[in-house]
């Protein structure tokens, strides 16, 4: 049973580090977009102004 789990343990590994990597680049799309939807707004109301 040791042998069955341990390339088991590597596959789940590898895999988890693969989900990590998709979880990473979806949090930096979130953060960027939260970023970015402020900006914009305040970048919007400082042109209304200048208008």
């Amino acid at each position: 049973m040791p042998n069955i789990d341990a390339p088991g343990r590597t596959e789940s590994s590898s895999w988890s580090q693969c989900l990590d990597a998709q979880a990473w680049t979806r949090f930096v799309r979130i953060v960027g977009a939260l970023l970015a939807l402020p900006a914009l707004a305040w970048a919007g109301l400082v042109l209304r102004r200048a208008v």
